[in-house]
């Protein structure tokens, strides 16, 4: 069926129905699933990532947010914080895949169209206001940390860590846990909950070896911060009751 895209796949794909290639992540593992709209356009996607120490390898849950133009917008991830240690994380692209925003449980960092730091803000629990509602927030406990991505009141997107592993969970819908997790209260495909492989798909995962699985979907959406509308992208800061709240301007 992809034949073509089977010899020349380096870097792990979602294929559509129509050929079409969403590159994913360079460590990309299945099991992975298609987040598509109502047209079956895909808006994303959901896989593992492998982590390699000495002697062992585990997988880590991952989302890419795509737009109607096959950019990445949105990377929800394990990301490196303070000491090397791993927290989950966002990262917000422009239209052109550059990231312009990195926020991660504890620390929220801005970026012009060059790359350059033009802001930071940190704190226990963050929050993110863009073009008048609120898009994505993180926070820690005790023994647990979290990122949401947001569309005002609707979390599409959870990940969080705590004594247990990782979690990404998919609107109540799907979760993607951690390969050290072990699923039995639902259908699954090995750590993806709620999902199951079909016998027939209009998109599959190909790895980084050229594999094909036939990918489960899932309705879903997310959309993506539009920088640098009617200006350069900048941001205010306001703190109270221990959060902080960073408001993007010329956004959208």
């Amino acid at each position: 069926m992809h034949a073509l895209l089977l010899l020349i796949a380096s870097t792990p794909v979602l294929v559509d129905a129509a050929g079409n290639r969403f590159e994913l992540a360079a460590d990309g593992a299945w099991p992975a699933g298609a987040l598509i709209d109502a047209s079956g356009g895909v808006t994303g996607a959901v896989h593992l990532t492998t982590i390699r120490s000495v002697g062992e390898s585990h997988g880590l849950p991952r989302l890419d947010v795509f737009d109607t133009n096959r950019v990445r917008r949105v990377i929800a991830r394990p990301d490196l914080g303070p000491h090397e240690r791993r927290v989950p994380g966002l990262v917000f692209l422009d239209a052109e895949g550059k990231p312009r925003l990195r926020l991660r449980t504890g620390s929220l960092e801005l970026l012009d169209a060059a790359g350059k730091t033009i802001g930071r803000a940190k704190a226990k629990n963050l929050a993110v206001i863009a073009g008048g509602r609120t898009r994505a927030s993180a926070g820690r406990a005790r023994r647990s940390a979290e990122v949401e991505l947001l569309e005002g009141e609707a979390a599409p997107a959870v990940m969080t860590v705590d004594e247990f592993g990782w979690t990404l969970n998919l609107a109540g819908q799907w979760s993607l846990h951690d390969t050290m997790h072990t699923v039995t209260d639902r259908p699954s495909i090995g750590p993806l909950s709620g999902a199951a492989v079909p016998q027939k798909s209009a998109y599959s995962f190909i790895d980084a070896q050229g594999k094909e699985w036939p990918a489960p979907s899932l309705r879903w959406s997310a959309k993506p911060i539009e920088f640098d509308d009617g200006g350069p992208t900048g941001m205010k800061v306001e703190k109270r009751d221990g959060q902080s709240t960073v408001t993007l301007l010329h956004t959208r």
